[in-house]
């Protein structure tokens, strides 16, 4: 009988309290890893999250962990966070955890490292560069100011950092000054073991409906060559970006494409298992990335990806072999590889083949959780 205690883990940052209603790929990754961790039973695991629709602290018992749900403070930054890292620092308080893994480098982390707990932060999207891209100028200057205010910090002073990609050594550089592990981001088994749909033409692509994801070239790519490929078009993800969802639909309509475009929203995890069931491929033409989910998610379901060339997507996809890579905004070369993909099963099928062979290697749930556990036992020594 092992009577040695267990080791209590505090994981902070964005987290679905629904299992069903995954919003983002930092709500997937915590959620896919938190599933992992739970199979390991000398870890004590007790989540923190932060929710605007809740007035005061709660607190739950799952299966496999606890949850802290913290009020979130509709004033950020002008209180320099004030209420948030009070209310997480009485969290982290009363549990006394031997570790303090935060999702992301935003308050979270500051407030983590600021306190006397271990540390170790996931880098996940890079505010500063992300925030280029947002429609509203007022959002633009919030996630600037929050880059320059958390983001830096927390790369300067976290003692421990993981990277999802190598393209986050590469951003922040020299700002790196702690111990750092390349893990990237995990995928549940769920996602491996999908059924092999595809239908013909049909063409997915997973994400939010935002400028920063290039959806209005993926649009001018289609608009040739849909009759000569039988594209249908399968675009699952948040519209909450009303501005630029408009223009989108806006253009649809214009080159008589309703038919063959479907706007779907935000879906439940269910729902996307069968959009990644059914597509023939995944397709993301975005100009920012770090490591997106969607890449990762289409290659255990065995599908190939037609994606940009920009920062963090070289290092999912291999050109040629996993998935065919374009310059972000050439959109030629975008229906290029459209018109070849379709046009071409036993291509599809040899790089889905290759894809999923990758993502079993590289980024199933049990490897990063396993590859999570150890450096938790490092920081706990």
């Amino acid at each position: 009988m092992n009577d040695r205690p267990k080791l209590k883990v505090a994981l902070i940052g964005d987290y679905p309290i629904f299992a069903d209603r995954i919003d983002g790929g930092v709500q997937a990754v915590f959620a896919y890893l938190i599933d992992a961790l739970s199979d390991f039973e000398s870890l004590d695991l007790n989540i923190v999250t932060f929710k605007s629709d809740v007035k005061s602290p709660q607190r739950a018992v799952r299966k496999g962990y606890q949850l802290h749900v913290l009020p979130r403070q509709s004033l950020g930054i002008p209180t320099w966070y004030h209420y948030d890292f009070k209310n997480l620092q009485t969290c982290l308080a009363e549990m006394k955890p031997d570790v303090v893994h935060v999702q992301g480098a935003g308050q979270s982390g500051y407030a983590a490292i600021k306190s006397d707990y271990p540390t170790v932060i996931t880098f996940h999207g890079i505010l500063g560069q992300d925030a280029k891209y947002l429609s509203k100028f007022s959002h633009r200057l919030r996630l600037k100011l929050k880059s320059l205010m958390l983001e830096r910090y927390c790369a300067r002073h976290a003692a421990y950092a993981i990277l999802i990609s190598p393209y986050v050594r590469k951003y922040f550089d020299r700002d790196l000054r702690g111990k750092t592990y390349n893990i990237p981001n995990p995928v549940k088994e769920d996602y491996f073991n999908l059924p092999d749909q595809g239908e013909k033409g049909r063409v997915l692509f997973a994400g939010r409906i935002i400028p920063r994801k290039g959806v209005e070239d993926l649009l001018k790519a289609m608009v040739p060559i849909r009759e000569k490929s039988g594209m249908s078009l399968i675009l699952a993800g948040s519209l909450d970006d009303a501005t630029y969802v408009k223009e989108i639909r806006k253009y649809v309509i214009h080159h008589g494409m309703s038919e063959q475009v479907s706007f779907l929203g935000h879906v439940s995890e269910t729902r996307i298992y069968e959009e990644f069931s059914r597509c023939s491929l995944l397709v993301l033409p975005s100009y920012q990335e770090t490591a997106p989910m969607a890449i990762q998610q289409a290659m255990a379901a065995g599908k190939p990806v037609i994606a940009s060339n920009v920062c963090g997507i070289p290092y999912q996809i291999e050109d040629g072999v996993t998935g065919l890579l374009f310059e972000p905004g050439n959109v030629s070369a975008l229906s290029g590889h459209l018109v070849k993909l379709l046009n071409d099963e036993h291509l599809r099928k040899k790089m889905g083949t290759k894809a999923k062979e990758k993502a079993l290697t590289s980024f199933h749930a049990k490897r990063v959780a396993a590859a999570t556990f150890d450096i938790y036992k490092q920081m706990a020594v």
